[in-house]
């Protein structure tokens, strides 16, 4: 569970960073999805896509987690630090 929770709070500062980056590549390009043409719609969608793979891997990890805190007892193998479960609403966006 250690390990797939941290996996989760990786992907969720990955995609954090993610999101920086592509605001930050819309800043300095003036671009946004309606207007970016050529090279430069390119280079967003890369840095849109990589967002989008960083929330499904994170969203299949916390699905992971959860299916797998269900099949057994908290206190059989899980920490008392670790959440019962992870709330995948907001959780990757």
């Amino acid at each position: 569970f250690e390990t797939a929770f941290a996996g989760a709070e990786k992907f969720k500062v990955q995609i954090g960073d993610a999101r920086k980056d592509l605001a930050a590549w819309d800043t300095a390009n003036g671009a946004k999805p309606d207007n970016a043409i050529g090279t430069l719609a390119t280079q967003r969608a890369y840095l849109a896509q990589v967002v989008t793979g960083l929330q499904q891997q994170c969203n299949n990890t916390v699905a992971t987690y959860n299916a797998d805190a269900r099949k057994i007892l908290a206190r059989d193998w899980r920490s008392t630090d670790l959440p019962r479960e992870i709330e995948s609403g907001d959780y990757c966006k």
